[in-house]
């Protein structure tokens, strides 16, 4: 009984290294090569993509000082509170105003700047890349050739929901208002919500084809992604909740073959690596020899 227990314990050989162990981690190293080599170059084929493709990007640059000069207009931004105890900032852009409140609550009346509204409310300097290096375009900057904007973005929140809880969550009741500094003076406003998910429109989708009735549409007033409203609004909402880029065909299929390539070669990596040290089993004829 003693020996037949020993036996049925023993199952794995000693680690030893081998010959067979050096194929499989040689082929980990090569896969590993071949993954990066394709990374980089489909990194760059989605550059040239974007380049190619006509979508605008954006280089933002966030502004917390109270006052400051634009198109040599005074640009400045007061805390006020509504009569419910409701947090308002009202904008002052030389002769012309806006009050802009959100329903969220703003940090306490110590926290300089505009950084006690940044929950809610940010204030965006920002211009077209137009496919330039980074050093370009902060040239452009600096010689004034840069198509430069500016623009408030304040996430609405609905009454009633607690910003703590359900606020964080509920995407569906997301609104952006988009306050633009016009060069002539004035403004542009421009109220648009969260997107709705790839899911909940399928859902909408199939429930019309059921009922025989039209295929609804998106709605109008969504946030488009590739816009620059779209990526402004990231920077006022909670970390839990922003919406998965939507990469169109062209952009999958500017990456050809290189993406199932690199998807095959990710998994021959990991299967190799597991192979070169995995514990062999022992055969339990030469056990029974050993042990006896």
């Amino acid at each position: 009984m003693e020996q037949t227990s020993t036996q049925a314990l023993v199952t794995r050989k000693p680690f030893q290294w081998h010959r067979g162990r050096t194929n499989w981690l040689l082929a980990c190293l090569i896969s590993t090569i071949a993954v990066v080599f394709l990374g980089y170059h489909m990194a760059q084929r989605l550059s040239a993509y974007n380049q190619d493709s006509g979508r605008e990007l954006y280089v933002f640059q966030p502004i917390t000082a109270r006052e400051f000069l634009w198109n040599d207009t005074n640009v400045s931004f007061t805390d006020e509170t509504d009569a419910d105890g409701a947090d308002v900032v009202v904008l002052q852009y030389g002769d012309d105003s806006i009050r802009l409140r959100s329903g969220l609550r703003s940090l306490p009346n110590a926290v300089p700047g505009l950084q006690r509204h940044e929950s809610w409310l940010k204030v965006l300097r920002f211009a077209p890349r137009k496919g330039l290096s980074i050093e370009d375009f902060q040239a452009a900057l600096d010689a004034g050739e840069a198509d430069e904007r500016l623009a408030v973005i304040v996430r609405l929140q609905r009454p009633g929901v607690d910003q703590d809880s359900f606020g964080q969550v509920m995407r569906s009741d997301w609104r952006f208002l988009f306050v633009e500094l016009l060069p002539e003076g004035g403004f542009t406003e421009e109220t648009l919500r969260f997107p709705e998910s790839e899911r909940s429109f399928n859902r909408r989708i199939n429930r019309a084809r059921r009922a025989d009735e039209p295929m609804p549409e998106r709605r109008a007033d969504e946030l488009v992604f590739g816009t620059w409203q779209f990526d402004a609004s990231l920077m006022v909402m909670p970390k839990s909740g922003p919406p998965a880029p939507q990469f169109g065909r062209g952009a999958m299929d500017a990456l050809g073959w290189t993406l199932p390539v690199a998807t095959l070669l990710f998994f021959v990596m990991a299967i190799s690596l597991a192979m070169a040290f995995a514990p062999e089993r022992a055969d339990p004829e030469t056990v029974a020899t050993d042990e006896s």
